[in-house]
């Protein structure tokens, strides 16, 4: 992970430094794209865009049926580039084992930072004190409040649920790479890597594969992760890119 500079900018009319004391210094290029998110989300307007945004794409995904089987047959494919071969049911039996027992490696895989980057919004609130939880509520507008119940009623409460699902399936064939990788010798923050590498986080991307998603193409980010990573299995394991 390259470090790339800060721009050194000001704010127009200020002479603030847009990025306070980091201005001018080298960060890792992850850094830099968290900064530049939060720099985005200053705007009302860009926010209301990116939740009407969201809640488009959530009804694409998490709420379309078609979605599921879509999401669980790429990840299956995912997987099997990854090394973890379609017929070797013994390795998702024992994921299954791991996490209906609560195995300690789970623990492992969260500690090393397998499911970080997964958790929503409201699952982030829900850890606050109730005081911090009952302060977000009451900041939150009519507006937000009416349309978000209005949603609610017209999927018939199904949206937690099936988000839930939806993260789950992801998170399970995250967590199958990284434990197939932990036990053939590689490290646990390595391991971490490779399966993000075939089983995508989406909060790491640079300020232009963002604009490209939220201007242009509502799903690039996906195409974004996975060419490179269809790129290089090819050139490292081809005889895997046989099977699918």
């Amino acid at each position: 992970n390259l470090a790339v500079m800060v721009p050194d900018g000001t704010v127009p009319g200020t002479g603030v430094k847009r990025y306070g004391k980091l201005a001018g210094r080298f960060v890792s290029k992850t850094t830099l794209s968290h900064l530049s998110q939060i720099e985005e989300a200053q705007s009302d307007v860009f926010r209301l865009y990116k939740e009407a945004m969201g809640q488009w794409k959530l009804g694409k995904t998490a709420l379309n049926p078609v979605s599921h089987t879509n999401n669980i047959v790429s990840n299956l494919t995912m997987a099997h580039l990854a090394g973890v071969s379609y017929h070797r049911g013994d390795k998702y039996l024992a994921a299954v084992l791991d996490f209906a027992k609560g195995s300690p490696r789970l623990k492992e895989a969260r500690d090393a930072g397998l499911f970080l980057g997964t958790v929503s919004d409201e699952e982030l609130r829900n850890t606050l004190p109730k005081e911090l939880r009952d302060l977000a509520v009451q900041q939150e507008s009519l507006g937000r409040k009416i349309g978000r119940s209005a949603f609610d009623v017209a999927t018939f409460y199904l949206r937690r649920p099936m988000s839930a699902a939806y993260q789950g399936e992801d998170l399970f064939f995250r967590y199958l790479i990284w434990k197939d990788a932990t036990d053939r010798g590689m490290d646990g923050g390595d391991a971490v890597d490779y399966a993000q590498k075939f089983i995508f986080t989406y909060d790491d991307l640079p300020s232009t594969a963002r604009k490209i998603r939220d201007f242009y193409i509502p799903f690039f980010s996906y195409t974004y992760k996975a060419i490179p990573a269809l790129l290089s299995t090819t050139m490292t394991h081809p005889w895997r890119m046989a099977a699918p």
